[in-house]
């Protein structure tokens, strides 16, 4: 009969929490959408107005290309010349027609659209820096989602298990094994719990937000599918040949050497041929001109241009050799550091995450024979969660410092 009492006390004990529970933890949430981190990058690509406004700029400067190449306009001038005093020497009135048109002997036209080609080459550069940490962003706003979904799990699971301490300690209460004093701790450890898996639930939420804004579509509600895991290792990584920030060096000083090349053509000077003709009246004559006007570059030869493009194109050679140096040791470090991470993720998955189960197990059957108190109980609950949420923690940091690896070696 008491057996009987007990189970009927246990099973209360058991419906009274999981309704305590549905009503304190559980609230309306949006309709996530699962997102691996493939589905998270091509919503980017696809869907970012950040990404469209900066691809833009290539256009814009694309439009200088076709400025370049068009040659310049020729010019007409009108005149007449009419006596209006003395003797008449002109036939009383002349008129005059000239056309002026620039012949571009120093191949200024081709040197331009080289030049504006090569700024082409730079926007698309920019862009794919830009594009690169945009991606990497999005990697970043994913691990942490993936971090912040583990930490709610957790928490939900230790939610879970004090419950069910709840439940042997309301029954071993009522049958009276045990003081009023054990329920009243338990659910005071409930309800501090349950508080904090409604802050890990907000967090998850932010994190969500700060993914969908990464990728630029803020109306979503991303859940991030994936293992949470962190790699064997092993691998040794190297600075990609074509990583977006050594590109940008390559491709400024091949603008650098464009604008050298245009500068020294422009200062070729710029023959202009002209054709005219003029008429007279009384008499009445018609003649024609022909001439060529060459401007004398006794001053200006263009040097500032010339000089400004030789500099720019120093500076860029410096900046692909400076670049190149600072991304080996920013690859040398980010190696080292996620060496150090999953060294220590390993460490502490050995030494504390394989005896989660055991230390649960041990508190539990000590609670029950009499040999351990409600206090050592739930403290041996709340150091198992504290292991596991460190385990989360570290998983992260190591997952974060791949990405780091990454951004190092291929800068997207």
């Amino acid at each position: 009969m008491k057996a009987l009492v007990l189970a009927m006390v246990l099973a209360w004990g058991a419906v009274a929490w999981a309704d305590e529970a549905a009503v304190s933890v559980s609230a309306p949430v949006p309709a996530a959408h699962d997102l691996s981190l493939d589905d998270a990058l091509a919503l980017y690509r696809a869907h970012s107005d950040r990404r469209a406004a900066t691809a833009s700029e290539v256009d814009v400067v694309g439009a200088d290309v076709l400025d370049a190449r068009i040659y310049p306009n020729p010019s007409v001038s009108i005149s007449t010349t009419n006596t209006v005093g003395g003797a008449d020497t002109i036939g009383h009135t002349i008129g005059q027609v000239e056309v002026d048109a620039p012949i571009l002997i120093g191949r200024q036209r081709a040197r331009r659209g080289a030049a504006a080609m090569a700024h082409v080459a730079v926007a698309r550069a920019e862009l794919a820096i830009a594009q690169g940490a945009d991606e990497l962003e999005v990697r970043r706003r994913f691990v942490a989602l993936l971090a912040a979904q583990a930490r709610a799990a957790a928490l939900a699971s230790a939610v879970e298990d004090v419950g069910r301490v709840r439940t042997i300690v309301a029954g071993r209460a009522a049958a009276g094994a045990k003081s009023p004093y054990d329920l009243e701790r338990t659910d005071l450890a409930v309800a501090t719990l349950t508080s904090r898996l409604g802050q890990a639930r907000a967090d998850e939420t932010a994190a969500a937000g700060d993914l969908a804004r990464a990728i630029g579509a803020p109306d979503l509600h991303p859940h991030a599918v994936g293992a949470f895991a962190v790699g064997e290792g092993g691998e040794i990584a190297t600075v990609a040949a074509d990583h977006p920030v050594l590109a940008m060096p390559a491709v400024s000083e091949a603008a650098a050497g464009a604008e050298l090349a245009r500068a020294r053509a422009d200062a070729v000077p710029t023959p202009s041929l002209a054709l005219g003709a003029f008429a007279t009246r009384e008499p009445s004559g018609v003649a024609v001109t022909l001439g060529v006007s060459v401007p004398l570059p006794m001053f200006d030869r263009n040097q500032g241009a010339v000089a400004r493009a030789q500099a720019q194109a120093h500076q860029a050679a410096l900046e692909r050799r400076a670049a190149a140096t600072e991304l080996g040791l920013a690859l040398d470090r980010a190696d080292r550091v996620l060496a150090a991470r999953r060294d220590d993720l390993r460490a502490f998955e050995a030494s504390a995450i394989a005896r989660v189960e055991k230390v649960r197990t041990m508190a539990e059957d000590a609670y029950r024979d009499g040999q351990g108190g409600i206090v050592e109980l739930l403290d041996a609950h709340d150091a198992i969660l504290e292991v596991q949420l460190r385990d989360v923690d570290l998983i992260e940091a190591a997952l974060a410092a791949e990405v780091d690896v990454r951004e190092a070696a291929q800068g997207r």
